[in-house]
């Protein structure tokens, strides 16, 4: 039995058309960036970004990095430049600098001492050594014994199909 040669046609030039727009309408523009915090063991700032992602996300984005002495040895990535290490990154649309992000995130990354910077969440992150080595609690591994159990909501599985693993509710 043979693939109808039409239907193939088809099949390619969809397969061709997607191809391009994945790669021909994606597009990453660096924006602007501003530093939020700078001590004697690291640095941390935000960088703007336009992103346009075929069929998915078309605005602005921030990414929250940090560099230290630690970090130097980092390569370049598509969002950072070499040396620093992305903590976080999100949405930013309706932003109009860097500075509008900063005072959005800047409470999410708290300065401990020089060498000590904690990102607090439903995923606790700590690093003692300038944005690298992150010793990270997640609630989803405490043992069941250290959580103090509440109702879930009835979307939440066993009841629902609701993956709450990671709500402040469960």
């Amino acid at each position: 039995m043979s693939f109808p040669t039409k239907r193939l046609r088809t099949v390619a030039a969809a397969a061709v058309l997607a191809s391009a727009g994945l790669t021909g309408c994606s597009d990453t523009r660096k924006l602007d960036e501003a530093v939020f915090y700078e001590g004697p063991v690291f640095t941390l700032k935000v960088v703007r970004f336009y992103r346009n992602l075929f069929l998915s996300y078309n605005g602005e984005t921030f990414s929250v990095q940090c560099a230290s002495e630690n970090t130097a040895g980092y390569g370049a990535s598509k969002f950072t430049e070499p040396g620093w290490y992305e903590l976080g990154s999100g949405g930013a649309i309706g932003t109009k600098n860097a500075d509008d992000v900063i005072k959005q995130v800047e409470s999410q990354y708290i300065i401990v001492n020089d060498s000590t910077l904690a990102i607090p969440g439903v995923v606790f992150r700590i690093s003692f050594f300038g944005c690298t080595r992150f010793k990270t609690w997640n609630p989803t591994t405490l043992p069941p014994e250290m959580i103090d159990p509440v109702e879930k909501p009835a979307h939440c599985a066993p009841q629902g199909t609701g993956d709450c693993r990671y709500s402040y509710l469960n």
